[in-house]
């Protein structure tokens, strides 16, 4: 499985547990957890990189194409890899010869 390195600049994460809630006429709910992990994707921007930074994000992104292939993945501040795919498109935006680059990781749950 490929394992992504590339720079970033930075990674803000988004955590939510599915719950299911059923709701009953006289009032009450009944909560429970659909899946025992946390769903988390992360949302990357690497600003200001160079064409051949930009490059090397696109064959990447090609490479898995796009959300298909899943692959490793160590998130800022933790210890451990985690699995993960991209989630929809890679934007490549060109700043004068300098490029922000922006896409989302979503946590595979196996």
């Amino acid at each position: 499985m490929a394992e992504f390195t590339l720079s970033i600049a930075t990674a803000s994460i988004k955590e939510s547990n599915a719950v299911v809630i059923s709701k009953f006429e006289a009032g009450n709910e009944q909560r429970r957890l659909d899946h025992p992990e946390a769903a988390n994707s992360w949302n990357i921007k690497a600003s200001a990189s160079t064409e051949t930074d930009m490059q090397a994000y696109r064959a990447f992104y090609r490479a898995r194409h796009g959300a298909f292939e899943s692959f490793t993945w160590t998130p800022p501040g933790e210890s451990s890899a985690v699995t993960v795919r991209f989630e929809g498109t890679l934007n490549v935006e060109d700043q004068l010869g300098y490029y922000d680059i922006s896409f989302t990781f979503q946590k595979v749950v196996s």
